[in-house]
């Protein structure tokens, strides 16, 4: 398999990481998060700011994994054919729930940690636009709307020229 890192947009953009010692010998801390992607960071983060001694193990470097080889896109949602309906099948109303508004608002969450920490990452939210592709993929963006509105999530749905417009 052909090693995709050296060529990303990440690696082609980002600032050097910061020098970080390797782990040596034993150590001790609440939590140990393994992957210094942008979950992991986040997590990390997010749990030091509440008092959590954390420690991040990369056997890489920073992004080196998933979040070094995207398309620098936030999208709030689940996989397509995953809708909230699936979920709550599949973890229950209350547990369906919960992701859902979890997941519905990590791009809130991301965007609100570069602001709060004056991440430069040229950063914009500016929406997601999820077209449907074929006319039988229509019905499942509009129970996707009505799921979103129904937990309080700001969605439009919009119509063929509308879509065009936003493309």
């Amino acid at each position: 398999m052909r090693e995709t890192f050296d060529h990303s947009l990440w690696a082609a953009t980002a600032p050097p990481p910061p020098l970080t010692p390797a782990l040596a010998g034993a150590c001790r801390s609440d939590v140990a998060i393994v992957g210094a992607g942008i979950f992991g960071l986040s997590l990390a983060l997010h749990l030091a700011e509440r008092g959590i001694t954390v420690r991040v193990l990369e056997a890489k470097m920073l992004g080196y994994g998933a979040s070094g080889r995207n398309t620098g896109f936030v999208v709030p949602s689940f996989k397509a054919d995953l809708g909230l309906a699936r979920v709550r099948e599949k973890l229950g109303d209350e547990h369906g729930e919960r992701l859902a508004r979890l997941v519905g608002g990590s791009g809130d969450v991301v965007f609100d940690l570069i602001r709060r920490h004056n991440i430069s990452c040229e950063a914009e939210q500016s929406g997601w636009l999820q077209p449907a592709h074929r006319a039988d993929q229509l019905p499942l963006l509009e129970a996707q709307h009505r799921e979103r509105t129904a937990l309080g999530q700001q969605v439009r749905l919009l119509d063929r020229a509308e879509t065009e417009r936003a493309t």
